[in-house]
Formats: C-alpha cells, structure tokens, sequence
C-alpha cells in the first residue's frame, strides 16, 4: 500500500518515481517530527509490536514527504511533509501560526484500522 503511495508522491515532487528512499537513518536526522501522542509501553516511550515502515522522497527544492506505517495492535500511517535548512536538521514545513508560542501545525494524518 505504501509503495504506490510513494512512489506517485515522489514523482509528483521531482518527476522521479523512483526518487525515494526506504528505511529510517537516525544518524542522518530521519525521524517523524509529530506529536503524536503515543502511550509509552517502555522505558524509552513508545516503541509499537509490530516496529515501523519508513520511506521518504528525495530531497527537493529543501522539502521531502515522509510516509510512516506504525504496526502495533493497529496500524497507523503517517504522513508529513518536512524541509531542511542548509545545515539544519529536518523540520514541519507547516507554518507557525503569529502569535501562538508554539511549534507549527503538522501538515500530517493518521488512520487506524
């Protein structure tokens, strides 16, 4: 399900249906950016049962989207769309709403079976 899914996003985004990436790499800043309010099972938060599918497009024009299956009692997929600062790690490319004192609205969704 998610392949399609990836692989129509990225060549939306760059023109390469093969531009895409799977597998998380945590040296290199990957990580989901959501809040999602998991409930911690662990010492280290929330680690799901079943682990997790990971894929990202390409980077392009400083932006990528990143498609995350959760597979715990349920399945839960995520959706977010991040942008990179020349050195920076990855962050929302949601706008921060003026005023508000708080991080962006997360261009996300999730769905549970």
């Amino acid at each position: 399900m998610m392949l399609p899914c990836i692989r129509r996003i990225a060549e939306v985004l760059t023109g390469d249906a093969s531009a895409w990436s799977e597998g998380i790499d945590h040296n290199s800043g990957d990580a989901t950016l959501g809040e999602y309010s998991w409930t911690p099972n662990s010492e280290d938060g929330f680690v799901p049962d079943g682990g997790t599918l990971w894929m990202a497009t390409a980077l392009h024009q400083g932006r990528r989207i990143v498609l995350e299956a959760v597979l715990d009692q349920d399945v839960c997929f995520l959706a977010e769309a991040q942008r990179s600062g020349p050195r920076g790690p990855w962050t929302s490319s949601g706008d921060t709403p003026p005023g508000t004192g708080h991080g962006c609205h997360e261009p996300s969704t999730s769905y549970s079976t």
